[in-house]
């Protein structure tokens, strides 16, 4: 009789049993390496990253750490609670609150008009618009009060109406908004100009009206 062990002995393994390519082997085995340690390039950024932050970390905490060294805990609590304190933070969180509600008021439909509409005179008022930016603080003030002032270019005119600006939370909010405007603009033209039109077009389609696309379309 035929033996028929030997030719099972024979038989040709499956795909699954065979032995991987020793090339394969070679490239999981450098993978897992790879995995394990970060490359020598960015174990050579380290240094120049630490030696980049710590500096301005410390530079940004230590004023900080003085005033709470400085400060004796109890008397800053004691301080807190005074009747001065507290109308400054009032003021601080009203003046914060106007002038937030007044950049996004104003600076929205300019921030939509500059970066989707194309019109003569548009560098110009986008460099008017980066003027602030640029200026020292105490020239954009000198600035305001040369305008606003009692004797300035546009506040003469409202003292004869009996409108005083200096020193008022208006002018407060005004300043703010003159410094924190530009910003504002900026961002939300890069925000306006990543919008899609494909998804305008497609609301357009679907029976949206314009104001309804920029409301639940664009600004989002």
């Amino acid at each position: 009789m035929m033996d028929f062990s030997t030719e099972s002995q024979h038989k040709p393994q499956s795909q699954d049993t065979l032995p991987a390519h020793p090339v394969e082997q070679i490239d999981h085995t450098l993978q897992r390496r790879a995995r394990r340690r970060p490359p020598a390039r960015l174990l050579g950024r380290w240094p120049w990253l630490i030696g980049a932050t710590v500096p301005l970390a410390l530079f940004l905490l230590l004023p900080l750490l003085a005033l709470l060294w400085r400060t004796m805990p109890l008397l800053l609590v004691d301080h807190l609670v005074t009747d001065s304190v507290r109308l400054a933070v009032r003021l601080s969180l009203l003046t914060s609150l106007l002038t937030t509600c007044t950049t996004l008021l104003l600076g929205t439909p300019v921030a939509y008009l500059l970066a989707r509409r194309r019109f003569r005179g548009r560098a110009l008022l986008e460099t008017l618009i980066d003027l602030p930016m640029v200026l020292p603080p105490a020239v954009a003030g000198l600035a305001l009060l040369l305008t606003f002032g009692r004797r300035g270019l546009v506040g003469s005119y409202l003292a004869t109406l009996g409108i005083e600006l200096p020193f008022t939370p208006a002018a407060v909010v005004m300043a703010q908004t003159f410094v924190a405007a530009p910003f504002y603009v900026k961002a939300a033209m890069v925000g306006f100009a990543a919008v899609e039109r494909e998804l305008e077009q497609a609301a357009a389609l679907d029976g949206a009206n314009s104001w309804q696309i920029l409301r639940f379309v664009t600004i989002p």
